[in-house]
């Protein structure tokens, strides 16, 4: 593979999105670190804390992507690292709101000892105490992992000891990985330097046959070769069940030095008779001059248009695109 045919992020960090993730993270983890240990002790169906689990680690990568976007981070690695991070605290905090929920509903040595039962605002209290001492959060989380707290089947006997430390790791691991995933999308996207403003998807999808030797059209398509790429998609699609679409993105603003992006995905059907989609190519850059025969390639296969409005935006920035081509 060509690796200089496809983009590359430039790895620039932007103040703001510095500032974006600080306040995505001041926002949303003591929320959600607080519905989540409440789901959790109140649901205490593992079916239903496993999605919970993997749904509180997306929605906290959701939000990761997002100021990455508006931050225009172009830096994959810098905000998976802040993702990673900011992942550690939201546990952290939970930590916080856990601990005296847990030790004030299932043990009496604790704030039973000193005559009270804390009220709903008093956990809540506690919870701020226990997250400026870490050191008492550590005693707490090492007295529950001795005892348990829940138990699986009706043994009686409680879930404790390496067991729970696994299944915390685990439950850690979940949540960073799917945040992770969830984040990587935006700062992997192409982006214009020359613009500062990030590429956008074109809303015309072409579709074609999948090729016999799909190897040899992609080494063509690296090379800047897209005549037989042309002749194939001029074909169409005769087999619906097996093809390929293409997907391409475009510059924020006309250019003559940048180029389109293309994507092209692979779409069939299964022996199970079941819709499958596999990513070939992702992000190849595609030139001015050879996108714009593309473009203009007939028959164009199936076209997809969100309102009449759009599609006369599209059609117009097009053919302006084209009549450039054809004055140089």
């Amino acid at each position: 593979m060509n690796k200089e045919a496809y983009y590359k992020p430039s790895g620039k960090i932007s103040g703001l999105y510095i500032l974006l993730f600080l306040l995505c993270s001041v926002i949303s983890i003591p929320i959600l670190s607080f519905a989540y240990i409440y789901l959790n002790y109140y649901i205490p169906i593992i079916y239903i804390l496993f999605f919970i689990t993997i749904g509180c680690g997306a929605i906290f990568g959701y939000l990761m992507s997002i100021a990455a976007k508006l931050g225009k981070a172009r830096n994959p690695a810098v905000v998976i690292g802040c993702t990673l991070i900011g992942t550690a605290l939201f546990k952290y905090v939970q930590w916080c709101f856990y601990i005296p929920l847990v030790l004030n509903k299932s043990y009496e040595v604790y704030y039973y000892s000193f005559g009270q039962e804390l009220s709903f605002l008093e956990q809540v209290t506690e919870a701020f105490y226990f997250f400026i001492e870490p050191a008492a959060v550590l005693d707490g989380a090492l007295f529950i992992n001795e005892y348990g707290v829940w138990g699986i089947g009706n043994s009686g006997d409680t879930v404790a000891g390496i067991f729970l430390a696994i299944v915390w790791l685990v439950e850690f691991l979940v949540i960073a990985g799917m945040a992770s995933l969830m984040c990587r999308d935006w700062p992997g996207r192409p982006y214009s330097e020359e613009s500062n403003g990030w590429y956008t998807q074109m809303e015309t999808i072409y579709e074609m046959d999948s090729p016999a030797n799909f190897d040899g059209m992609k080494i063509s398509l690296e090379s800047g070769n897209v005549e037989e790429f042309i002749a194939l998609l001029r074909e169409g699609v005769s087999n619906p069940l097996n093809f390929l679409r293409l997907t391409f993105f475009k510059p924020p603003a006309p250019s003559h030095t940048e180029p389109y992006y293309m994507n092209i995905d692979h779409i069939f059907v299964d022996d199970k008779n079941k819709d499958n989609t596999a990513t070939l190519v992702n992000y190849l850059a595609v030139s001015t001059h050879n996108a714009n025969a593309i473009f203009t390639a007939e028959p164009i296969a199936q076209t997809y248009e969100e309102t009449p409005v759009y599609e006369e935006i599209e059609d117009t920035n097009e053919s302006d695109a084209q009549n450039e081509f054809d004055e140089e």
